[in-house]
């Protein structure tokens, strides 16, 4: 290639890039000044006000009795804290954008603008959904790509790591690029491999160090769509992009096992089809499939990408549950009639807000992380609900309070009011007014039974008050990071996994999230005596 040759092409390059990272970020704009209150944006409200209000934490009380937090990213919560989780978002969409315009202007310029400026389009529709987390691990596994790319090896096994920790979901699926590359002599194996290492390690120690557990669900239908369309990628690719029909194959066979295990992963494999199916194929697609041919199997790719923002944005609009205000009556109720810490048991909304505007100051018998619901709560997700079985389920986590909204409610929610609304023997109406019916459990659980009682239950911490010397079993879930930083005693697993207190002598108690390296995975007790 003469210079001028060379000159030109990086120009036009550069001016993709730029084009590119402009229409991302327009439409990142856009979507900030809209604002839709989508229901995965609230998991990530969430976080960013937890970390904004409690710093950085490995543990959390709010949702189902409490969990980790940092399983679901190391670095979003931090970040989101500083900058706001939207802020976060339009931030990273034009930098996903850039960079993978950068990426195909060096694997195929003749070919990369119509996939670069489909990514660019296809950013906000990740935005729309409040994938923001995903979003954020994205760009930094394409910047992964670019380094490795460019033969910045150690650069590019860096990031591999940091779009992992950013992100376990697109770590995973940049292990599944670095591994097509290696399979497909595309780049230096080694380094490709290396790449890919990263990301598993990363996501690996992330699942011991926090481990939370659940299956997120996967139908047979959405399996089936991103299999056949995996397979379209293979069959429709030209032969020299090896590396892209490597991946396609390895991308089917994850799927598959995604959809045949119960694991974390679940139907989050979805996710890379919807985002980089249709760039793949404008950029891959064999001569004879250009033309009419290319738009016919276009088309269906970008309905199936542009389908999920819909649907999601449709689910937020003109409901009232989406704004604090109308939680304003069940926190009302609660700061009169709440006399000692409980939980609050709020029927999944089909917005999910209630995980955010209610759980900044009460903690909630479930929360909004799919994996860990049907864990903790699989009694909601079947189409009966028996009256004996919820009431062993409030018994279990110490609700004292339910409060039905009068909203659309998430299928999983749709049992439980039914049941409620059927009338419980065990549930007394206290309040009916403004949007909620509020009951209260009669003869509820405490939060700790034995030898003290709960005090205070807050985020990161609790504290109780031991009687006498002896045990204290609390309706909190256990972790190995849990701390005694004021008392006398000794914290420990129960065979149930909820936590238990011994304590050595009558006295005030205070319990904090305390992270050491020495903890990951322990069972033993934790003691201190001040």
């Amino acid at each position: 290639m003469t210079p001028s040759a060379l000159w030109k092409r990086l120009q036009e390059a550069r001016a993709l890039v730029l084009a590119c990272a402009l229409v991302a970020a327009a439409l990142a704009a856009l979507w900030l000044a809209v604002a839709p209150p989508t229901p995965d944006l609230a998991a990530q409200v969430y976080r960013a006000d937890l970390f904004s209000a409690h710093g950085f934490t490995a543990w959390e009380n709010q949702w189902f009795g409490g969990h980790h937090v940092l399983g679901y990213s190391l670095l979003f919560p931090e970040l989101a804290a500083w900058l706001g989780a939207r802020v976060v978002g339009v931030l990273v969409a034009p930098v996903a954008a850039a960079l993978f315009a950068w990426l195909l202007s060096e694997w195929d310029p003749r070919r990369a603008r119509g996939p670069a400026l489909w990514f660019a389009v296809g950013t906000a529709g990740e935005l729309m959904i409040g994938r923001i987390t995903f979003a954020l691990g994205t760009a930094i596994g394409l910047a992964a790509l670019v380094a490795l790319q460019r033969r910045h090896a150690a650069l590019a096994v860096a990031l591999a790591a940091l779009c992992a920790a950013a992100s376990p979901v697109a770590g995973l699926f940049l292990a599944l690029a670095g591994i097509a590359l290696a399979l497909s002599a595309a780049t230096a194996p080694i380094p490709a491999i290396s790449l890919a290492a990263a990301a598993v390690v990363v996501d690996v120690v992330m699942a011991l160090a926090f481990p939370e557990g659940g299956a997120e669900p996967f139908g047979t239908t959405a399996a089936a769509l991103v299999v056949a369309i995996a397979v379209g990628i293979v069959a429709t690719a030209d032969e020299r992009h090896r590396a892209l029909r490597y991946g396609a194959l390895l991308y089917a066979a994850g799927t598959l096992a995604a959809y045949a295990l119960p694991t974390a992963m679940g139907s989050n494999a979805t996710r890379l089809a919807a985002i980089f199916a249709g760039p793949a194929l404008l950029a891959a697609a064999r001569p004879r499939l250009r033309g009419p041919a290319i738009a016919l199997l276009a088309i269906p790719l970008a309905l199936y990408e542009g389908w999920g923002p819909v649907r999601e944005v449709k689910k937020g609009a003109s409901d009232p549950s989406v704004h604090a205000a109308y939680y304003q009556p069940v926190a009302a109720f609660l700061a009169t009639h709440n006399d000692r810490p409980a939980r609050l048991e709020v029927p999944f909304t089909r917005a999910h807000w209630e995980s955010v505007y209610l759980a900044r100051r009460y903690p909630l018998a479930r929360g909004w992380e799919g994996q860990l619901d049907v864990k903790y709560d699989d009694l909601f997700h079947h189409r009966t609900l028996s009256a004996s079985a919820y009431r062993a389920w409030l018994d279990q986590l110490g609700v004292r309070w339910v409060a039905v909204p009068d909203v659309a409610l998430d299928p999983s929610g749709k049992p439980e009011a039914r049941l409620i609304a059927s009338g419980l023997a065990y549930l007394a109406l206290r309040q009916q007014k403004s949007h909620w019916s509020v009951y209260e459990v009669t003869h509820s659980q405490p939060l700790a039974s034995g030898a003290g009682r709960i005090d205070s239950l807050n985020p990161t911490s609790f504290s109780i008050t031991a009687y006498r010397p002896g045990t204290i079993r609390l309706k909190i879930r256990f972790t190995p990071y849990w701390a005694i930083t004021r008392g006398n005693a000794c914290i420990e697993r129960t065979s149930d996994s909820f936590t238990e207190v011994a304590a050595k002598q009558a006295g005030q108690i205070h319990v904090a999230v305390r992270f050491a390296l020495g903890r990951i995975g322990a069972t033993s007790p934790r003691c201190g005596g001040t």
